[in-house]
């Protein structure tokens, strides 16, 4: 457990403010440019138990995780590993917060006469 400096109180682990991307992942952008779509991606970190067969498949070592703009900015795979950490850790949470965010995007992008992804 991590601890802060000043008064030795246990530090928790910040839940990600949102676990849906749109705007910050420049493929699902490109993507729906032009289109009537409003796309959105969860993105995750792999590890064996979201990824138990790929080890057999050898797509674990070279994964997307180490590759794009995750190779210069630390935070994506930081962002990553959380949602990755809250799902292992409190599913029924996190599937709370994900129902949550595939109904907003389900009303934003009919709001938008956009159809969902």
């Amino acid at each position: 457990m991590t601890y802060s400096a000043a008064n030795l109180i246990p530090l928790r682990k910040a839940r990600p403010k949102k676990l849906l991307g749109r705007d910050g992942n420049t493929k699902l952008v490109k993507t729906s440019k032009g289109q009537e779509i409003l796309l959105a991606g969860l993105s995750m970190m792999p590890t064996p138990e979201l990824c138990p067969s790929s080890k057999a498949a050898e797509c674990f070592d070279p994964c997307i995780k180490e590759s794009g703009l995750a190779q210069v900015f630390k935070s994506i795979n930081e962002a990553r590993q959380r949602k990755t950490d809250w799902f292992l850790e409190d599913l029924e949470g996190f599937l709370t917060r994900y129902r949550r965010e595939l109904t907003n995007l389900v009303k934003l992008a009919k709001k938008h006469g956009k159809q969902p992804v």
